[in-house]
């Protein structure tokens, strides 16, 4: 990491404050489960599994969600998602 750069954790803060001013917005919940997803995939299924409710015909969010339950060796849970 470089100086002056920001940490996944100091980003996921910042969008956990901004989500606080919209926080049904499925499209922002899908990017922040992005954001997270190569870093840690149990904490990016909680953000899709949010997206998912809010808008759960988005077949986009389901297959991230598909993928990050498959990272995380949660293959039956992975298989039903992208059923």
């Amino acid at each position: 990491q470089k100086e002056g750069d920001l940490s996944l954790d100091e980003v996921e803060n910042a969008f956990n404050e901004a989500s606080a001013l919209k926080p049904q917005d499925h499209k922002f919940l899908q990017l922040l489960g992005s954001l997270i997803h190569p870093q840690d995939f149990d904490k990016a299924t909680v953000y899709f599994e949010k997206a998912i409710k809010e808008n759960p015909i988005d077949h986009s969010v389901w297959n991230k969600y598909g993928a990050a339950l498959a990272n995380s060796n949660k293959m039956k849970e992975a298989t039903e998602a992208y059923q």
